[in-house]
């Protein structure tokens, strides 16, 4: 495939994959490099409608590699958008860490591929998550501008406000949006960047309810600096998912915000729907585990309610390590695990001995160590290690796990009533005894259930 004549450096290759496992479909994806950053483009299967929504990923620490997250299986949200003509594509970024002008040229030149490739689209679409939508931010302020200035003709000087608007970015929707970072964590260069305050083009975000306080005071700025300059440029919209978390948002909320954010640019005015509760309830996905029978002494289930072992799948590997499983809620239960419990993990064949079940904002497990968490999407298990980690991830450290890998979660939970076998039912057994008995088994008890 040919390169675009102003992306130097640029290597492209055509392949067709799966875009999940057992999917018919077979998707066409683009992919490629640009001056050092990884792309993918998702082609639709009908034809192109002319949109396109180049997606912006967040923070990855260091060692994490280049890793393109475009997620098109079945049901997702850039799946729907794919069969409805929309062409979908997503950068890794040059580098890893905090970057912000790198990135907003990495996604300048990603779309300038599109439009070499397919033509120029009608309406273009960033969705920004966590320090993605803090760079997407700085493209609704057209603080782009000036690189694509310095770029064609290598001047500094800014291009006049909204008059390439059009062409180049019609509307953001940030999710998580991060609108602060740390001064030793980024360039010279980036150090010069601020808000200005005045977003040119419509802008949604998408909010958990435990992090609106920053999204909320930049709205408030924008609407006293849109009073003091009496200018009539479009105030941000918040919505708001009641859900504690960091992008702790599903398929269908991104969904609908993308719908809603391409109503705004098609007409214009976003006034109902300004402020709204963009919560929409999770779609659990049925329990697929299988358990092995309860501890036995003498014979018989010591108790009929719990199991010890639960066997399930890798469901997939997030962009960022994080493993994501095919076990639900009521299979941790089903285990006598709540909020707080320990337990073992075994994954491709490895072992990981403590696992904390915990949820945001994470004050049960410490940092550095693993964790276990409900995703919104399905309500699926994750299994994470919290805190930033450099170099191995945690997919890497269990073997470089994949989907379908085998994953078994043992409790620690100790056994307080076994079966009597006499006439009156059950009688209560020792705690210290059990406990002593599990310890010599190799069990954990240090972190069990009360």
């Amino acid at each position: 495939t040919s390169s675009p004549s102003h992306c130097s450096e640029a290597d492209f290759e055509l392949e067709r994959r799966h875009g999940i496992q057992n999917q018919e479909a077979i998707d066409v994806v683009v992919s490629g490099t640009i001056q050092g950053a990884r792309f993918e483009v998702a082609e639709p299967e009908v034809s192109w409608n002319g949109g396109l929504l180049i997606y912006a990923h967040g923070f990855r620490p260091r060692g994490h590699g280049l890793k393109v997250e475009l997620r098109i299986d079945k049901g997702s949200c850039y799946r729907r958008l794919l069969d409805e003509g929309w062409i979908v594509a997503a950068t890794s970024y040059r580098r890893e860490g905090v970057i912000l002008v790198d990135a907003m040229r990495d996604i300048l030149n990603l779309r300038e591929y599109v439009c070499s490739r397919y033509g120029e689209p009608r309406e273009v679409i960033i969705e920004g998550q966590s320090m993605g939508g803090g760079i997407a931010t700085l493209f609704a302020e057209e603080q782009h501008l000036v690189l694509w200035k310095r770029k064609f003709t290598g001047k500094e000087e800014k291009l006049e406000p909204g008059k390439h608007q059009k062409s180049l970015i019609s509307g953001i929707l940030a999710v998580g949006a991060a609108l602060m970072w740390r001064q030793d964590a980024i360039t010279e260069e980036e150090k010069k960047l601020k808000f200005t305050n005045v977003p040119k083009i419509p802008v949604l975000y998408l909010t958990n309810d435990s992090e609106l306080g920053p999204i909320q005071k930049y709205v408030q700025k924008c609407r006293e600096e849109r009073t003091r300059i009496s200018d009539d440029t479009p105030l941000p919209a918040i919505w708001t998912v009641a859900r504690a978390g960091h992008n702790w948002t599903n398929q269908e909320e991104r969904y609908r915000a993308v719908k809603s954010l391409c109503l705004w640019i098609k007409f214009g005015t976003f006034i109902t729907a300004r402020n709204l509760d963009g919560t929409i309830p999770t779609k659990l996905r049925e329990s697929t585990a299988e358990f092995d029978p309860g501890e036995l002494l003498d014979g018989k289930a010591a108790n009929n309610s719990l199991n010890r072992v639960a066997t399930g799948r890798v469901d997939r590997i997030k962009a960022s390590g994080t493993i994501v499983t095919t076990f639900v809620q009521p299979d941790l239960k089903r285990l006598g695990l709540r909020l707080g419990s320990s337990f073992k993990a075994e994954v491709n064949g490895h072992n990981v001995s403590n696992v904390i079940l915990d949820e945001y904002p994470f004050v049960r497990a410490k940092k550095g160590t693993w964790v276990a968490m409900f995703e919104p999407e399905e309500g699926l298990m994750l299994l994470s290690i919290l805190g930033p980690y450099d170099n191995n991830t945690p997919a890497d450290i269990v073997g470089r796990a994949r989907a379908g890998d085998a994953v078994k979660i043992e409790s620690f939970l100790p056994i307080t009533t076994i079966s009597s076998g006499k006439r009156g039912g059950k009688r209560s057994t020792s705690r210290l005894i059990l406990q002593k008995a599990a310890l010599l088994k190799g069990l954990n008890t240090t972190r069990c259930n009360e």
